[in-house]
């Protein structure tokens, strides 16, 4: 008899290699760790926007004793890089408050189309 691998065996390993990496390159795309580190930094940044908005208008609500409508309340994405203390550079000039609700404005929905679920997610939405 012979020694060494046989054509079958060899073929077979190969397949079998073939299939692995497959599916090892199918599961790192559906779980792309820089996505979710991106998805997560956009949505906590935008999230401390809203919170720090939402705490502005609450202390010109009290400052005002009560003469403060915030249902009427507005604010142009201008005004919400002064308004808000710590402004990311990638929200500015997206960002207003309209009608006393945080929001995106159409131009972000027109620039980051994929980011948009993710306002969505964190109950920001988008003109």
């Amino acid at each position: 008899m012979k020694k060494g691998i046989s054509l079958l065996i060899l073929v077979v390993t190969v397949l079998v290699m073939i299939i692995l990496a497959g599916v090892v390159i199918t599961s790192m795309q559906k779980n792309n760790p820089i996505t979710d580190a991106k998805e997560s930094k956009f949505k906590t940044d935008l999230a401390a926007v809203k919170e720090s908005a939402e705490q502005r208008m609450q202390e010109l609500m009290i400052s005002k004793r009560g003469d403060f409508e915030i249902n009427t309340y507005n604010r142009t994405p201008e005004e919400m890089n002064k308004f808000v203390e710590k402004m990311p550079k990638e929200l500015e000039g997206y960002v207003i408050i309209e009608n006393g609700e945080v929001k995106l404005t159409n131009k972000f929905r027109i620039d980051y189309p994929n980011k948009v679920k993710w306002a969505e997610d964190i109950k920001v939405p988008v003109k």
